[in-house]
């Protein structure tokens, strides 16, 4: 059986919780909650939801950047989690550039914004400055050579030629298979 993105976050994130041997991390993504239907859970941001949670069991911190973050903050509301994530409207770009201005460091980051190949790829550069030592970048939508699901197809190359090692896994996304990318620090 294929893993939910949300499972793979949880994995990762009990990975993280006893290799830094502390319950609360501190964890970003980009790419927010786009939709409310249900029909989008595992596929639209939800990631979001997963994150939150994992911010009320483990305690920590979590903030989420989108140019529009407005059904975020309702799904987040109607799932009484709207008190553990910092939403943040704003240009992926811009937000990550400030938070490495202001020093801030993140255990977990998760590049999860739009269908831009060389978008990820900007973010990229900027999340590897910005992940805390033994933290996790974990890419959503990653299916290298892909000609629909582009985030990957300028990060998967640039991984290689810089011997940059990653594992790649299967998830299901509204009854389709794409890929995540994750690189550990």
């Amino acid at each position: 059986m294929t893993a939910t993105l949300a499972d793979l976050i949880d994995t990762h994130l009990a990975t993280l919780r006893t290799r830094l041997e502390r319950n609360s991390l501190i964890t970003l993504e980009t790419g927010s909650i786009r939709s409310d239907q249900i029909r989008f859970r595992d596929g639209d941001g939800w990631s979001t939801v997963a994150l939150a949670t994992n911010v009320k069991v483990h305690g920590g911190r979590s903030t989420s950047v989108d140019l529009d973050t407005s059904v975020a903050s309702q799904v987040l509301s109607s799932n009484g989690l709207c008190d553990y994530v910092r939403l943040v409207d704003g240009h992926s770009i811009d937000k990550l550039s400030e938070y490495l201005m202001t020093g801030d460091k993140f255990d977990f980051i998760l590049l999860d914004s739009d269908n831009d190949a060389a978008l990820i790829l900007h973010e990229w550069y900027l999340a590897k400055r910005l992940i805390n030592p033994g933290g996790i970048i974990m890419i959503d939508d990653v299916e290298p050579g892909s000609k629909e699901v582009l985030k990957g197809n300028d990060l998967i190359p640039h991984l290689n030629l810089h011997k940059i090692p990653y594992s790649l896994h299967k998830r299901s996304k509204n009854r389709i298979t794409t890929g995540v990318a994750v690189v550990e620090f």
